[in-house]
């Protein structure tokens, strides 16, 4: 999930002649090496499976932390955003390989991408149309759909951390859980919208160029939570047809 609530690039502060302004084409450029990165993570995962399946510890720390650290040093996020996205791509190079082979899931990962970049493409495309629009309503309904979804997370994992269990709502294959899914994958592809209008707007604010690093891991934190729900949707779907 995206846990980076992006009107903070509105700060005024961060405006200054002394600075090389962000662009959009220069945000695009980050977002576009990002992905190179994320892909090279998801194929060393492939590649190396055992041993980055022997460090998934350090990996999560590594990439809490430097979400962490580019969330209060926006100025450094040219050097930690391409860090945090090959951790990310690691990981689900590694879940979507272990589920495509525990579950025997031919074409997972096939479709799990082009639905995730299929998603992504119609939230561009209904942005630049004028179809849906960034206002402050809608950026309010999905910064509080994102909050109210990383609460039941939050009780889900506490759950499962002290009882060994969890919310069955969330992980059975039940068509609640799966319409659930349906609503979580909503959101998420909701959430590009603020991204788009974000760099648009901020890019025309003239706030320091390291910005587009910042805007682009942020990007990123929702293709990447996007990919995941995705994922999970599909899973549900196969165990579904197999009970």
């Amino acid at each position: 999930m995206n846990p980076f609530l992006k009107n903070d690039f509105l700060n005024s502060s961060l405006r200054s002649k002394n600075y090389d302004n962000m662009t959009i084409t220069g945000t695009i450029n980050s977002i576009a090496i990002l992905f190179v990165v994320l892909i090279l993570g998801f194929f060393c995962s492939w590649v190396h499976y055992k041993i980055v399946s022997t460090l998934v510890i350090p990996i999560l720390i590594v990439t809490f932390m430097s979400s962490i650290i580019i969330i209060f040093k926006k100025n450094i996020s040219i050097f930690l955003a391409p860090i945090y996205t090959f951790c990310e791509g690691l990981m689900i190079g590694l879940l979507s390989l272990y589920f495509e082979k525990f579950f025997n899931y031919k074409g997972l990962i096939l479709n799990t991408v082009f639905l995730t970049f299929s998603i992504m493409l119609c939230m561009l495309t209904a942005y630049k149309s004028g179809l849906l629009i960034a206002t402050n309503r809608f950026r309010k309904a999905v910064i509080l759909s994102m909050f109210a979804i990383s609460i039941v997370y939050v009780i889900d994992s506490i759950i499962n951390f002290f009882c060994g269990s969890n919310l069955q709502y969330i992980h059975n294959y039940s068509g609640i859980s799966i319409f659930a899914s349906i609503i979580i994958i909503i959101i998420a592809a909701f959430n590009f919208i603020l991204d788009f209008d974000l760099i648009e707007n901020t890019a025309k604010m003239g706030v320091p160029k390291y910005m587009e690093w910042y805007a682009a891991f942020s990007f990123m934190t929702t293709f990447v939570w996007l990919y995941f729900e995705v994922l999970r949707l599909f899973l549900k779907f196969r165990n579904d047809k197999l009970n």
